[in-house]
Formats: structure tokens, C-alpha cells, sequence
């Protein structure tokens, strides 16, 4: 038993061996796992600035002619430069572009929006007959050029929280947009 050679292979050294071979193998790993999670955040990243891009586009298209009808609703800013005709295919334009890009918004957006032409318009009103506008011709009439047959196209409503809801439906597309921190509402 003296003459036998012991083995420079104990326990040891062979844990040794094996913890030099898988360090860079685990490394490698982690490394890989690390990349595909960075690749699935940028992509995702990449999507959401699309969205907000595309919500800028459409927010840009609409936002004069939402203002417009604002105004006429409530008679300020640029209201007499306007008639029920023009407010009338505002809206049907406003429409076209929320409805056809109604997935890029979120449900409370589409909601608020909804609400808001509720509010400017008496909608629904038969088939191929035109929304009402939620106003009062008491200044309108005395406008040069006021014709006396837009004065039933306006509901005679006042009031009906236009404002508020107006203010919700900026408020949220801020927020859609990413132009104001969520309320957590």
C-alpha cells in the first residue's frame, strides 16, 4: 500500500475543476437571459412610442376642430366665425378619425370622448336627419349672415355640464399621450 501513488484527483481539486468550467457557462446563461429581457422590454418600448406617436398625429388632426365646437357650444373664443353647417361637418370629421382609430386609445378616452359629443350634440335624431347642437341661437341670430334656418338645428339647451366634460376628455388625452402624469383615477 505505500508503493500505490495516491491520485492528485481528490475531492477537492475536482470540485475545483467543475466550478472553472460552469462559472463561464452560468455567466453565459445570464448573460443570454439578460439580452432576450432587454430585446422584449425595447420592443415593447418601441411599440408604446408608436402608439403615443400615432395618438400625437390624430390629437393633432382633431384638436382644431374639437375647439371649434367648443367655442360655438358655449359661444366663446372663435364662435361667430362659425355656423351649425360647419360645426355639424366638424364633428362628422372628429368622428371619422376617433372611430377609425378607436384601439389606439384607451376604453376611457373613447369614453370621455363619447360623452363629450353627447354633450355638444343631440344626437341620433332619425335616419339621414343631421345632430342637433347643444346651444342657444340667442346670439347666434344677431350674427351678419346668421341664417333663421340654423336656428333648428340648435337644441335651445344650455348648460347640460359641456365644460366638465370637455376638461375630462383633454384631461384624459393628456394623459393617453403621456403629456400629464396618471391622477389614479
Amino acid at each position: 500500500m505505500d508503493g500505490e501513488r495516491k491520485s492528485p484527483w481528490n475531492s477537492l481539486e475536482v470540485v475545483k475543476l467543475c466550478a472553472s468550467l460552469l462559472t463561464p457557462i452560468v455567466i453565459a446563461l445570464i448573460g443570454y437571459f439578460v439580452q432576450q429581457q432587454l430585446a422584449v422590454q425595447s420592443r415593447a418600448w418601441q411599440s408604446q412610442q408608436r402608439i403615443l406617436e400615432r395618438r400625437l398625429q390624430i390629437y393633432d388632426a382633431i384638436s382644431g376642430d374639437l375647439n371649434r365646437i367648443y367655442c360655438f357650444v358655449d359661444d366663446v373664443g372663435t364662435w361667430k366665425e362659425d355656423n351649425p353647417e360647419t360645426i355639424i361637418s366638424y364633428k362628422r370629421a372628429i368622428d371619422r378619425k376617433m372611430f377609425s382609430q378607436q384601439a389606439i386609445w384607451s376604453r376611457d378616452v373613447f369614453q370621455a370622448y363619447n360623452d363629450y359629443m353627447n354633450a355638444a350634440f343631440k344626437t341620433y335624431q332619425g335616419v339621414g336627419t343631421d345632430a342637433q347642437i347643444r346651444t342657444t341661437d340667442a346670439q347666434k341670430k344677431s350674427l351678419l349672415g346668421w341664417k333663421p334656418e340654423w336656428s333648428a338645428r340648435l337644441t335651445e339647451e344650455t348648460g347640460r355640464e359641456h365644460n366638465e366634460v370637455y376638461l375630462k376628455l383633454m384631461e384624459l388625452m393628456s394623459r393617453d399621450m403621456s403629456l400629464v402624469a396618471p391622477t389614479g383615477n
